[in-house]
């Protein structure tokens, strides 16, 4: 019911909000779901755990305590702030670090939600808790008196921590651990407060001294606010199973954090919390492995672990970046032609806090003179000042469009831009400016560049963070003027603010009409889209016949059947184990998510990411070069794939410990296939029709043998999905709806139909180039409505109608 007021005076009531109640837990955003990762290649001997213990408010059902544990005693490392009032995690850790030198060390526990700032000897005396009941709770825990965990907390400040809660789930905690993507995944979503997206980082590399062992880096992350480096900046935990002596681990961290934690700005201001940790546990290495060392000289281990340390953690800070809270652009500041790094870094750093550029930034304007005007007070008051460092008849600043390089001003002097040119570049979401300082004398004077990233300053941001009263004020006459969904008065709590905005208009790009139902269906038809099934075999397309035999045959297996041979030692018995224990992770996964009454990230995280993540495993065992799985039904071998034929019949099923029953191990080496959430599909062969967005398509990876093939063929395209150069030709489409949300399948084939059109297009195109029959391309089709699933096998004809087979149709 409307709110009706008796009164003809203007009515108002307030507010005021906590933005990690207000903004914590969201949806994720299309645009970030491309920066979460589906699968990754994890540390040996680490395992990580998470767990909701009740720290964040009651209607956000993340989890907010984790633990990230080495299974032996590990090197460990960290940067901390150097805000004066630093939170009692950092004064524990500092202590802990100088108490042991980071030798012996086990991880870390941290939680999200409270920040544990301002809260005196109470919250020293809490967080020594949580590391002391963790470390007792681990494995094989050797914990003292100062435990040898170190402690992170984040959220909001100058209030205690529930620490009763936390030392109760503490114990579950630790029982939930494990080394899978999931358990990675879900302890970055733990450490998540206004973060948007959950920040998961890996990737394997190898050491001269040991060449053909495969070590791994794996990160978390987090940070939307409050975030200017010194000395770290935000939280970021960094697992490696290399070998790394002490000394060589605080050194590698410590610079490493230089070139990246701390060459970015949100909003220009040091946390209380910032921590960087790090640990290593030579998991991975072999016995006679020497540690990275860098005494008596950087051994070529050290210098190697640097530079992709360097690169990692460069990575890892810039997702950071890309979540600042409420940002709409991610910018990277150039400055060159300095002949001091550290002036050009503090020139740079000085950029990024313009909150008058940032600001035009986000206007759409390049606003070069505000850079100008940052970069001329930006060596005031420092040990740079009065050196000729700054010369304005010296000084260019461009803009990046792609490769080529827009000049705003070219030593000191304006250059005209056309204005079409410039609402191209500001309409990116990434931007890059450069800075030089020398220009055409660069190089001579500084080989090495500062980088720094940053976002622009929005409205959002100042939503987020403003902390005022938001006053909803009522009209006289209010009878007849209805809002729906406002509360009474009485009932206003702080999760229902209302913002009054008052944008200045500008300029948009037209937009493509919005068609109804029936104006979508009227366009399949018109594009000869046929959705046709379920279909007899007889209708079957003759160039399909197989693969659809195969596809129906899968129907006919049933559970118990499969369940039979689980437990033989034979290639088949041991793949089906592997797949019957994945099975049953997953439905303890669901089971979790529906007594949790999870959200729709939840119940993907568990249960969605887990089970298509099959797709981007190894396909070849690293030890004994085998197959880590196989399928058991395979799709028919052309005639003149020989090669393949052969491949197929030469491998076994690798029966080793690292990818046995328990587990598939590690990947990323030998991947075939990738993927994509949220994938955003244009058919440019329908204008009328807007980008469509499908659940999932997944598609062949790009590898360098693929990659150099299609370089030969540059007007071949090969991907439509944007923001994922990654997929080449992609196959599979995956689409799901709530069956009260929509008009069941109906509605799923209207929003998929194009977007499998223009990938059945794609492939028609390569089939072409190879002078293949075009109706033997073959696009799948998973549609979920409800608790019922669809397949479909979607082919072109010959007449040009794009036909969908419905194959199979199970209500669960």
């Amino acid at each position: 019911m409307p709110l009706r007021l008796t009164s003809p005076q203007f009515r108002a009531f307030s507010t005021k909000f906590d933005k990690f109640e207000l903004y914590g837990g969201r949806p994720i955003p299309a645009n970030k779901e491309r920066l979460i990762p589906t699968s990754g290649s994890y540390p040996k001997g680490f395992k990580v755990g998470s767990t909701r213990a009740g720290i964040k408010p009651a209607d956000n059902i993340q989890p907010d305590l984790l633990i990230v544990a080495s299974d032996t005693p590990a090197s460990g490392a960290a940067v901390l702030t150097k805000n004066e009032f630093c939170a009692a995690s950092v004064t524990v850790t500092r202590e802990l670090m100088r108490r042991t030198n980071g030798a012996g060390l086990r991880g870390v526990i941290a939680n999200s939600g409270c920040a544990n700032t301002l809260t005196g000897q109470a919250g020293l005396d809490d967080a020594i808790s949580m590391g002391r009941r963790a470390a007792k709770c681990i494995s094989t825990g050797t914990a003292d008196e100062g435990s040898s965990l170190m402690v992170m907390h984040t959220g909001a400040g100058a209030q205690r921590l529930p620490i009763d809660n936390i030392l109760n789930h503490i114990p579950k905690l630790a029982q939930n651990m494990g080394n899978t993507h999931g358990h990675w995944l879900e302890a970055a979503v733990a450490l998540s407060t206004t973060d948007t997206y959950p920040k998961l980082m890996s990737r394997t590399f190898t050491l001269p001294s040991a060449p053909k062992t495969n070590f791994s880096l794996a990160g978390l992350t987090k940070g939307a606010g409050m975030v200017h480096p010194n000395m770290a900046t935000t939280l970021g935990i960094i697992c490696t199973d290399a070998p790394v002596t002490l000394t060589a681990l605080q050194i590698l961290l410590r610079g490493a954090a230089s070139k990246s934690y701390n060459c970015i700005s949100i909003d220009g201001d040091t946390s209380t919390n910032d921590m960087v940790a790090m640990f290593a546990n030579g998991a991975a290495a072999s016995s006679d492995q020497p540690a990275v060392d860098v005494s008596p000289e950087p051994s070529a281990d050290f210098v190697a672990l640097q530079h992709v340390l360097n690169g990692f953690m460069s990575e890892m800070a810039k997702l950071v970046v890309r979540d600042a809270e409420g940002a709409s652009k991610f910018i990277t500041i150039r400055v060159r032609g300095s002949p001091s790094y550290d002036a050009a870094h503090h020139i740079a750093s000085v950029i990024a806090r313009s909150v008058l550029w940032k600001t035009g930034i986000y206007g759409l304007d390049p606003n070069w003179g505000g850079i100008l005007a940052a970069l001329g007070y930006s060596l005031l008051d420092t040990p740079f000042a009065g050196k000729g460092i700054i010369i304005p008849e010296q000084t260019s600043v461009s803009f990046m469009d792609g490769s080529e390089v827009v000049k705003f001003l070219d030593r000191g002097v304006p250059v005209p831009v056309d204005e079409a040119k410039i609402k191209q570049i500001m309409e990116e979401e990434d931007l890059e400016t450069i800075v030089d300082l020398r220009h055409g004398m660069s190089e001579d004077i500084a080989p090495e560049e500062a980088v720094y990233w940053t976002c622009d300053m929005t409205h959002d941001f100042i939503s987020m963070n403003s902390g005022v009263e938001i006053r909803v004020v009522f009209p006289p006459h209010y009878e007849s003027f209805k809002i729906g969904g406002v509360p009474e008065p009485s009932a206003l709590s702080t999760k229902a603010c209302f913002l009054l905005n008052i944008y200045v208009p500008m300029e948009q790009p037209p937009r493509k009409k919005r068609f109804s139902s029936q104006e979508e269906r009227a366009l399949i038809d018109k594009y000869k889209i046929k959705f046709e099934g379920p279909v007899s075999p007889a209708r079957w397309p003759e160039q399909n016949l197989a693969i659809f035999t195969i596809i129906r045959k899968i129907e006919d297996i049933k559970y118990n059947t499969y369940l039979e041979q689980t437990h033989t030692n034979t290639p088949k018995g041991i793949q089906r184990a592997k797949t019957v224990n994945k099975v049953n992770r997953l439905v303890s996964a669901a089971y979790d998510c529906r007594d949790l009454e999870a959200n729709e990230w939840t119940w993907r995280s568990k249960t969605e990411f887990p089970l298509l993540e099959f797709f981007e495993e190894d396909i070849e065992c690293r030890k004994c070069q085998q197959r880590r799985w196989a399928p058991e039904f395979c799709a028919p071998i052309a005639p003149n794939e020989e090669r393949v034929q052969t491949a197929h019949g030469e491998m076994g099923i690798c029966q080793c410990s690292e990818s046995g029953i328990d587990g598939y191990g590690a990947i990323d080496k030998n991947a075939i296939f990738a993927g994509q959430p949220h994938a955003g599909i244009t058919d440019i062969s329908v204008p009328e029709i807007r980008t469509k967005y499908p659940d999932r398509v997944i598609g062949l990876r790009r590898t360098p043998i693929l990659s150099a093939g299609l370089r030969r063929h540059p007007s071949l395209v090969s991907c439509p999905v944007k923001d994922a150069d990654h997929i080449l030709f992609p196959f599979l489409i995956i689409e799901a709806k709530s069956e009260i949300q929509t008009s069941g399948f109906t509605a799923i084939e209207k929003q998929t139909a194009f977007p499998i059109k223009r990938l059945l297009d794609i492939q028609k195109a390569l089939r072409k180039r190879r002078q293949e029959p075009e109706e033997n391309s073959l696009v799948w089709f998973l549609a979920f409505s409800g608790d019922e699933w669809r397949l479909y096998g979607c082919v072109p004809r010959a007449d040009e109608t794009v036909r969908f087979f419905e194959e199979i149709y199970i209500p669960y």
